[in-house]
């Protein structure tokens, strides 16, 4: 028998149990009607009740019919209470699954921004004959759905010692965040650092980075809405240390323009999406 079988018997079980006893032990009425009975049968034939089951049975079957009839109506009134408790839970459970596949659709169906790598960018260096370089994170939408009123914001600084836990990830320094889109499954990189109009990374900056006497951090974020109705806006943040691998003195794009490569380290703090951020107060 299935679990739902089971609980319907068990329920009715309950509920006859409370019956019974209720009016056993709590109706006077009932109980002079069954001493009554017995007082009866006690006088009667064997002929007429020849079974003392089943005059027992007859004389509760009797009582208790006019036991109903004598309460029916807050038998009535507690019927409707439970009718209406169960319509309200049964509202409840109905609301609850109604929220959960919707917050399953959204999950499944919604843009979802994340930066999922680095990439860096030369620049020739006339003075020296030498590339001086900048890096950019890159954005990959991994949702069902294109993105609206996204802004990317990317920032980075070369500094002697490790960043600090305490260092501000709600700074906007130098250009302004961008916009852009992104659709579904959709790739691209967007923001870089140094940012334009500052220094870029020179041939010596790298060596000290590969060398450990310097870090170079590449921080920022992604905020966004999705397409679907009753929705928040989104954030993603990320925090990178970078590191580099190639010469960057003898990098000749025509020669190899894959000479010089840079990888995302991520840090311990900067790194989140969504409610993770808001809870670190990086919302």
């Amino acid at each position: 028998m299935k679990h739902g079988g089971w609980v319907l018997i068990v329920t009715f079980m309950f509920l006859l149990t409370v019956f019974v006893s209720g009016e056993r032990f709590f109706s006077p009425s009932f109980n002079a009607c069954i001493a009554k009975h017995q007082t009866q049968e006690g006088s009667s034939t064997s002929e007429e009740h020849p079974s003392g089951l089943s005059r027992t049975i007859d004389a509760y079957v009797v009582c208790s019919g006019e036991f109903i009839d004598a309460v029916n109506g807050s038998i009535t009134a507690v019927a409707t209470l439970v009718i209406a408790a169960f319509t309200f839970t049964l509202w409840r459970a109905t609301t609850a699954q109604f929220e959960l596949a919707r917050d399953a659709f959204i999950a499944d169906k919604r843009a979802f921004v994340f930066a999922s790598g680095v990439q860096g960018f030369y620049e020739p260096d006339v003075a020296t004959g030498h590339f001086n370089w900048r890096v950019a994170p890159h954005w990959k939408n991994g949702g069902d759905t294109h993105t609206r009123n996204l802004q990317f914001y990317s920032d980075g600084f070369l500094t002697n010692v490790l960043i600090p836990s305490t260092f501000d990830f709600h700074q906007i320094t130098g250009m302004p965040p961008g916009t852009g889109m992104l659709g579904p499954e959709m790739s691209a990189t967007a923001g870089m650092a140094p940012q334009p109009g500052t220094p870029a990374l020179t041939p010596q900056d790298i060596l000290d980075i590969q060398s450990g006497r310097k870090y170079f951090y590449l921080w920022g974020w992604a905020r966004y809405n999705d397409t679907l109705p009753g929705t928040s806006r989104y954030i993603t943040r990320y925090c990178w240390r970078i590191l580099s691998t190639g010469n960057p003195l003898t990098f000749n794009p025509l020669v190899d323009p894959n000479g010089v490569r840079f990888i995302n380290i991520y840090e311990a703090n900067g790194n989140c999406a969504d409610d993770e951020c808001r809870t670190q107060g990086l919302g």
